[in-house]
Order: C-alpha cells, then structure tokens, then sequence
C-alpha cells in the first residue's frame, strides 16, 4: 500500500490549523503520513507577546506544546533550509547538533512565515529589539528592568532622562500595544519612582535608536 506523504513546512497559525485539520481528517490513516516541520515545538500567540515583554504575563500562558495539540501527525522541531521541487524533497537541519535531515513529499503546504520589514530606515536593523518570538520578549523586558534600576540609581537629570527614553520604530498596531504594555505593565510599575518617556514612531519617521 502506497503511503501518501504530506509536509507542512511551518508551525505557525496558518502551518499548524492545517495540521489541526489533517489531524482530524488525514492523519488517522494508515496510508497518510503528515509531518509538520516547524522551528520550535511549540505555537506562540504572538498577539499577546508584548504583555510578556511588560511583565504582566508569564511566557507559559500564551504558548502551547504543538504534540498536545496534534495527536496523529508527526511533529519536527526544525529549520526548513531547501526545497527541491524535483526530487521532492525538504532539506532541514536540526537537534544539537544541527543534523542534516530530509523528508520526502507528495504534497508540500509552505506556511513559513515572515521577517520583520525595517523600511530601509537606517540603524534600526542594528539597534532594535524585534518582537517576533518569546526570547525577542524576555531581552526587551531585561534590558527595560536594567535600565529603570540604572536609573533609579542615577543622580544626574540628563543622564537618567537618556536612560529612560524608550522609542517605538512603528505605530501600527504592535507598536501602540509595545509602548501600552510598557508604560502600564508589572515592569514599569515595578519602579514607581521612574518616570518612562516613550516615543511611537511611524515607519516614515526618522528614528531615534536607543542600543538595546
């Protein structure tokens, strides 16, 4: 019996509701087989991610493990590196050691996701602090915890302004909910006596870069 194979390469919302649906309808068959390759073992809820940057959440309540979720199609924790549409085949690297593994497919969905667009402002690819995955969160929350004690400590006013000014390259939607959170959040409350002075840029705007 000939098996069909399925790879869905990404395991973000889009690569992972299509594992949801091939779970319930596909997966269960003994001449199916479907993989879902994605670089991390887990779905993030993104939406959410800046409230874990501010403190006001822990980074256990807005992800999930994606083999809870998934019963009858094979999870690989991995990094998507090639696709030979020929040969069929999906060229990964993953484990410690950064093994060199393939999959075979019948049937390819890309679900690979994005990169943060800088609009060719310069400096900001350089000095900012991306808000795309959990470790993006818990480096803005460090650095902002590190400078507000820093500042506290600081006896100079122009020193101590420098330390507090925080600026935002972008106000769309993630951007006002960056600065919300962290102007209201458990980090900025956790240090009464700091007054935060945030800045939202849009992408047309020169930024000012904070290194961060």
């Amino acid at each position: 019996m000939k098996t069909t194979r399925i790879v869905i390469a990404g395991g973000g919302f889009a690569g992972l509701y299509a594992a949801m649906h091939f779970d319930k309808r596909l997966a269960r068959r003994a001449d199916v087989e479907v993989t879902l390759i994605s670089r991390e073992n887990f779905i993030l809820f993104t939406p959410m991610l800046h409230e874990v940057a501010a403190g006001d959440l822990f980074p256990g309540d807005i992800i999930n493990p994606l083999r809870r979720i998934l019963c009858h199609v094979k999870v690989v924790e991995a990094d998507v590196c090639t696709v030979d549409l020929t040969g069929r085949i999906v060229g990964c690297r993953g484990g410690i050691a950064e093994r060199e593994l393939n999959f075979e497919f019948d049937h390819l969905l890309l679900t690979l996701g994005s990169e943060t667009n800088f609009f060719n402002m310069d400096g900001v690819r350089d000095w900012s602090v991306t808000m795309k995955s959990m470790s993006d969160a818990a480096l803005l929350r460090n650095r902002m915890v590190a400078l507000l004690e820093e500042a506290s400590l600081e006896k100079e006013e122009a020193r101590r302004k420098e330390l507090l000014t925080f600026v935002t390259a972008g106000g769309g939607f993630a951007g006002v909910e960056v600065i919300c959170a962290e102007t209201h959040g458990e980090t900025a409350s956790a240090a009464p006596a700091v007054q935060l002075e945030l800045s939202a840029l849009p992408p047309s705007c020169a930024p000012e870069c904070i290194p961060a």
